[in-house]
């Protein structure tokens, strides 16, 4: 047996062909910015459908983006807007909203991921080039999900080569 077959190279790279929210979060709620700022309102909040739920959400801006339900995240007078966007759980799409509010942390958890670009890709080869596995539009804020499922697509394969950003996520040439 050819000992390249039991080698794989992996790559990882940030995953630019997820372009829309939608793509990034589904559908089934409605996400708007810039609801008011410390003085005003100045964008007008969708009537409401019988049934949707209105969660207001700071946005916490400094470098990257951080959007929590509304006094949960970081408070700074100067980088977080309160109640600076908002996400419209609407109940025709059939959300369980006796967790709604868990829902609507999850989503905002997933809006500050594609906002900062944290979604990612990978490919994993056999050492002749055949690929083995790949997915794209991973969305990862921490930077273990990728690792997971990166593990899982080599499974006993040991490591011969990896790119900067797999290097970066902690994969290692095998000795």
């Amino acid at each position: 047996m050819d000992p390249r077959t039991k080698q794989c190279r992996v790559e990882v790279h940030h995953d630019d062909e997820m372009r829309s929210l939608e793509d990034a979060c589904g559908d089934g709620f409605t996400f708007g910015t810039g609801a008011r700022n410390s003085t005003h309102h100045v964008r007008e909040i969708p009537e409401l459908a019988e049934g949707d739920q209105l969660f207001m959400l700071d946005v916490y801006e400094h470098g990257l983006v951080l959007y929590s339900l509304a006094s949960n995240g970081p408070q700074c007078q100067w980088d977080t807007a309160r109640g600076g966007a908002f996400i419209i759980l609407h109940a025709e799409a059939g959300w369980n909203m006796d967790n709604a509010e868990s829902i609507a942390r999850g989503i905002a958890q997933n809006i500050t991921t594609w906002a900062n670009g944290d979604i990612y890709g990978f490919t994993v080869e056999d050492m002749t080039g055949t690929e083995i596995d790949s997915c794209w539009g991973i969305m990862d804020h921490e930077g273990d999900g990728i690792v997971e499922y990166v593990r899982s697509a080599i499974g006993d394969l040991a490591i011969a080569e990896v790119n900067e950003t797999a290097s970066d996520l902690g994969f290692k040439v095998a000795a």
